[in-house]
């Protein structure tokens, strides 16, 4: 029995010594977890596991998913991502439709001052 604070609250729970094996064919052995009351699922992983490797959690199209890889392997940043789009977006607006992606707006031919001809 150990004092715990769970997602419930605060209480005493028994205690085991288990074996925990995740989707992708990762193992942990010898893993000491309480008891516990909760609800949406059979077991909740604690930051003890998900602190071993790269956890996601996204919602494409309204659909929660969650992916997680041992050992980690690279830098996720959301926000990394999400500014380097804001600031694309940015940039794009400040063009505008009228300047053909960065060219300069000419006028045409026949409003310019010296109607197309060169002086030589």
């Amino acid at each position: 029995m150990t004092n715990m604070h769970g997602v419930s609250g605060p209480g005493v729970a028994e205690t085991f010594l288990v074996n925990i094996y995740l989707p992708n064919n990762v193992g942990y052995a010898n893993m000491r977890v309480a008891k516990g009351e909760f609800t949406g699922g059979d077991i909740l992983i604690g930051m003890n596991i998900i602190g071993t490797g790269d956890f996601a959690i996204t919602n494409p199209g309204g659909v929660t998913q969650f992916s997680f890889r041992v050992p980690s392997q690279a830098d996720i940043c959301f926000v990394k991502q999400t500014n380097l789009a804001n600031a694309r977006a940015a940039k794009s607006q400040k063009k505008g439709p009228s300047n053909r992606g960065g060219q300069k707006h000419r006028r045409p031919k026949s409003q310019r001052k010296n109607k197309g001809k060169r002086k030589r």
